[in-house]
């Protein structure tokens, strides 16, 4: 990797070259950032997969009239899975945004797995509170959708237009660690005329990452059918049960994977957008210009006064 040319960040890209730059990034780095995701995001969307075909498994072995039971539906395992999952969002999260800061600062070769590590530990509390605030906003408003005719439509537009807008405060909070009030209103301002493009970039990204996660998932999704098709209780436990569950935590391995597309594509619009409003790539290169030109004529005695 040392010897590949290091992917500006701080330049303005228009939609096609975000998704263009994005894969381009994911193919330069591909063995630390999986890795880095292997070791650091993916056991814990396994366990969330776990958990997840644990319930799953249950549910099919009990009867019908067992499933009326709320206990029975949403017992322990549902718990499991929930928080798992969560934590398994906000590690890869974590990982990936700090990958990227660390290639903005070091470049490619520049920094080892240790560093991945070291800065996503310093950065996860933080990554997990403006998580949990961005779930908080989107639950707040759900009452909205018991209002007659509107409601549901106004919690979807409101839903959509806001997340599309915070989705930048996490690679911004990583990079420049602003607060979360500030780094929300720097949101704001830097989507200001160009929600459209972020959300095409964000929309084609996570519509990728769902058709490939949708890949690792069909072995599993076969499994639940087939043991559907035959009945609930050929399905809870014994071989298949343990197949299902293999199967299962296999794609947690590979979604946990993949959430590395949607998040490099979101950075990247991030850095686009502080470049188009704020120019600070443009003025470094100017500073260096500059400095560049005054260390010449110094060496030549054309120094000042």
């Amino acid at each position: 990797m040392q010897n590949d040319s290091a992917i500006p960040f701080r330049k303005v890209r228009d939609f096609g070259d975000v998704l263009n730059v994005t894969f381009s990034f994911i193919r330069q780095n591909f063995a630390l950032l999986i890795k880095s995701l292997l070791f650091l995001a993916a056991p814990v969307g396994a366990l969330a997969m776990l958990f997840s075909s644990l319930m799953q498994a249950r549910l099919l072995a009990f009867d019908l009239e067992s499933l009326t039971d709320p206990m029975a539906l949403f017992g322990l395992e549902y718990v499991a899975a929930l928080f798992f999952g969560l934590l398994s969002v906000v590690v890869a999260i974590d990982v990936v945004f700090s990958f990227m800061v660390l290639y903005e600062e070091r470049g490619p070769g520049g920094f080892d797995f240790t560093d991945v590590r070291r800065m996503s530990l310093q950065r996860f509390l933080g990554t997990l509170g403006t998580v949990l605030f961005l779930f908080l906003l989107v639950m707040l408003p759900v009452p909205l959708i018991l209002i007659p005719c509107l409601g549901a439509l106004a919690y979807l537009v409101g839903a959509v237009y806001f997340g599309i807008v915070f989705s930048l405060v996490l690679p911004m909070r990583i990079r420049e660690r602003v607060g979360l009030v500030e780094g929300l209103q720097r949101c704001t301002q830097l989507v200001r005329g160009y929600w459209w493009p972020t959300a095409g970039v964000l929309f084609i990204a996570w519509i990728t990452y769902s058709i490939l996660g949708t890949l690792f998932n069909t072995p599993t999704m076969i499994m639940l059918f087939v043991s559907g098709f035959h009945g609930f209780g050929e399905g809870g436990g014994g071989p298949v049960g343990l197949l299902f569950t293999l199967l299962s935590m296999v794609g947690g391995l590979g979604t946990t994977l993949l959430y590395s597309i949607p998040l490099v594509a979101t950075g990247f619009q991030y850095f686009s957008l502080v470049e188009r409003k704020e120019r600070t790539g443009l003025m470094a290169r100017i500073d260096q210009v500059a400095e560049g030109g005054r260390e010449g004529r110094e060496e030549k005695g054309e120094g000042g006064f």
